[in-house]
């Protein structure tokens, strides 16, 4: 797991990436998690870092524990 900012997925071009492979991006809290992966079919975003390998990409949410980040395939 990987603690960041909203805006180091886009600084990192990480969310540039996804969106040019045909995805759409998404914000989840922790609590609804399950219900956007097992019902909705989203799918949690797991980037390969060169130095530490897979990682999930979290964020630190004053509302909720944190906010995963989501990837789903575009319909369009």
């Amino acid at each position: 797991m990987k603690w960041c900012s909203l805006d180091s997925v886009e600084d990192a071009g990480i969310g540039a990436a996804l969106r040019e492979s045909g995805y759409r991006l998404h914000w989840a809290r922790e609590d609804r998690l399950a219900e956007a992966v097992d019902i909705k079919g989203w799918e949690q975003v797991v980037w390969n870092d060169r130095k530490q390998g897979p990682v999930y990409l979290r964020v630190p949410d004053p509302s909720c524990e944190y906010l995963a980040l989501v990837k789903k395939p575009d319909p369009h």
